[in-house]
């Protein structure tokens, strides 16, 4: 039989012991030192598989971005191949050959949530420069995902032209867009 001095002093413990446990520090967060994510090039239609000739000049031109304006990234991802869509491919292999960095296509566009807590939970990542070509639609939500806040709620249909940077530094995400500036007509900017 257990008193009433008995079930108060068990009472404690259990606090003293959930008290401990929430006093403990938790494990390290593991991120990434920065990720970029970019669009895929430009295509010819919305229902083209390939990059038009302009996403070919821009996915030609996206190594001119690094070091020149964005860190060199270590990782590269890319949404993937389907039989309705080759773009994220196509715009990071000239990048991939210049970089001599494979490609990382296990996830199709629509898994973003999973790719975002591989990259914040994976010590692989941990300080990391990883770029991420991805279709616009989904864009948003992956940035949101990887914790970025003030991320625009869409990404614009004709935007090719552009890249979304998530810099990580201890439990803050900074977030900013920059311009590309790879070829004429693309938006002046940052």
């Amino acid at each position: 039989m257990i008193t009433r001095r008995g079930f108060l002093g068990f009472g404690v413990m259990g606090l003293r012991s959930a008290t401990a446990a929430l006093a403990a520090p938790a494990a390290p967060a593991t991120h990434p030192a920065e990720i970029v994510i970019l669009r895929h090039a430009e295509k010819p239609t919305p229902k083209d598989v390939h990059l038009s000739e302009r996403g070919l000049q821009r996915a030609a031109a996206l190594p001119s971005l690094f070091p020149a304006r964005l860190a060199v990234p270590q990782i590269l991802i890319a949404a993937r191949q389907s039989k309705h869509s080759n773009h994220a491919h196509e715009t990071l292999a000239p990048l991939a050959d210049a970089l001599h960095l494979p490609i990382d296509e296990h996830l199709p566009d629509g898994k973003y949530r999973e790719l975002a807590r591989r990259l914040l939970s994976d010590a692989r990542y941990e300080g990391m420069h990883v770029c991420i070509c991805w279709h616009h639609e989904t864009i948003p939500q992956l940035a949101s995902a990887l914790g970025a806040r003030g991320a625009p709620s869409k990404w614009h249909d004709k935007v090719f032209d552009q890249v979304w940077r998530l810099r990580y530094q201890d439990d803050r995400v900074r977030f900013d867009v920059v311009s590309q500036h790879l070829l004429p007509g693309d938006r002046a900017g940052d």
